[in-house]
């Protein structure tokens, strides 16, 4: 963060899922270029990812706001990768807009979550990361976080592989 700017979070509210949508299609857009087949990213858009979030993927979401405007956000709770993953906390996604990175708020939005989790009862979190993603690996590695696995998916029939992160 520069001098200048000012950081806010706050707990996500059913009202914010129009936000919501518009951050998370925009920082898939930005974000995966590249990395995800660009079939898949255009049959997104910022409406689908609204209707998500209004049909209760708001819980557990933190929004952050760098000088007033929506920056970025995470989804955290419980692991939901099978039994074994049940007692860990899980960052389900942060996201934050270019133009809000290397400011602070992707830290700060990190930090709370695994604050939260941490009340509930997770000491140890994972989160996956689409494999290419060298600039959040190493963010996630500054955080703390170490690779300790892989995994290869479909995101809506397009082949991905994502690898999994902990932090104890």
């Amino acid at each position: 963060m520069t001098k200048q700017d000012i950081l806010h979070l706050r707990a996500a509210v059913r009202e914010d899922a129009d936000t919501l949508g518009r951050l998370h299609h925009q920082s898939w857009l930005e974000t995966y270029a590249g990395l995800l087949d660009g079939r898949l990213l255009a049959a997104r858009s910022a409406e689908k990812s609204a209707a998500m979030f209004r049909n209760g993927g708001w819980r557990n979401v933190l929004l952050a706001f760098l000088n007033g405007e929506a920056a970025g956000f995470c989804g955290f709770g419980p692991g939901r990768d099978g039994e074994a993953s049940v007692a860990l906390g899980e960052i389900y996604g942060l996201y934050v807009l270019k133009k809000a990175q290397g400011r602070g708020a992707g830290r700060a939005l990190l930090q709370r979550a695994l604050r939260e989790l941490e009340k509930t009862g997770f000491s140890t979190v994972y989160l996956w990361v689409l494999d290419g993603n060298v600039r959040a690996m190493a963010f996630y590695q500054r955080q703390g976080f170490f690779r300790d696995g892989e995994k290869n998916t479909a995101l809506s029939g397009f082949p991905v592989r994502e690898l999994r992160f902990l932090r104890r």
